[in-house]
């Protein structure tokens, strides 16, 4: 019998045979708990990558709060059904990274504290990502599903997160809180377009596109908005950090960048 004391690690699983000629074959198995394992290993790392993303030094605090989102999502959020098995392995490049990336594209008044709502939010991304990386700005996070919303809940209890709320609300059946509107694989553009002309003073909207629609704005977009008094950018972000980068649609009410003097340029990095 094999001692105890030479047992292998907990996180594999020890399958043993007998053969006729009574020798014992050892076959260890690798459980999921290794994957983990591993992601959890350069999480040091992935969040120097977040710094140096958003051009800003996180404090202890913020770091602790980043990586322990990445736990839960892997963990809680994935039993859930919140992100997918596959996500696992990719869960700060295309998740929590991308996420970080609307805060390099916020307009001047989200630098500055103007609340942000993450509309179709699903397990807290990116409003969850952006409440710990701008702990003064008010964050709201709104899903219609109950589930993903008492999700939502338990992420925020387990981060500590007082700036961020989750309610649960269908759009447009209700009212949006005022403030930056962020997107990121819940609505279409044409969907982000009819909000931003329904609330022009609201701010801006930002969506992220996917990496099959970043190339440029359709014409048919670019059209319909100036149609209705809609500034509509494209902006990439990230290409020295990220796999890829990141593209963002910009829009804003055309009246309200001429009444307040609404400005896009990109603050200045500091470390």
């Amino acid at each position: 019998m094999l001692p105890r004391q030479h047992s292998p690690p907990a996180y594999f699983r020890l399958v043993v045979s007998r053969e006729t000629t009574s020798v014992l074959v050892l076959t260890a198995t690798p459980l999921f708990h290794v994957k983990q394992l591993h992601c959890r290993s350069m999480q040091h790392t992935d969040v120097e990558r977040c710094e140096q993303l958003i051009g800003r030094t996180l404090s202890e605090t913020q770091k602790s709060q980043l990586r322990s989102y990445a736990d839960w999502l892997a963990d809680e959020a994935l039993v859930a059904g919140g992100i997918g098995p596959r996500e696992v392995d990719r869960l700060w490049d295309r998740h929590i990274l991308d996420s970080a990336a609307f805060r390099v594209v916020l307009p001047a008044d989200g630098a500055t504290g103007a609340p942000i709502v993450d509309i179709g939010s699903g397990v807290g991304l990116p409003g969850i990502v952006l409440a710990i990386l701008l702990p003064s700005t008010s964050v709201t996070l709104l899903d219609r599903s109950g589930r993903r919303h008492t999700l939502q809940k338990r992420a925020l209890r387990i981060l500590e997160l007082t700036n961020c709320v989750a309610v649960q609300q269908d759009i447009p059946e209700q009212p949006i809180p005022h403030g930056i509107r962020v997107f990121r694989a819940s609505l279409t553009a044409q969907e982000v377009l009819s909000l931003q002309a329904s609330y022009p003073y609201h701010s801006a909207s930002i969506l992220a596109l996917t990496r099959r629609m970043d190339s440029a704005i359709p014409e048919t977009l670019a059209a319909e908005a100036a149609r209705v008094g809609v500034g509509v950018r494209l902006e990439r972000v990230g290409a020295d950090v990220l796999d890829s980068p990141a593209s963002f649609l910009i829009m804003t009410s055309l009246e309200q960048v001429e009444e307040q003097g609404f400005s896009w340029q990109r603050r200045q990095r500091r470390s």
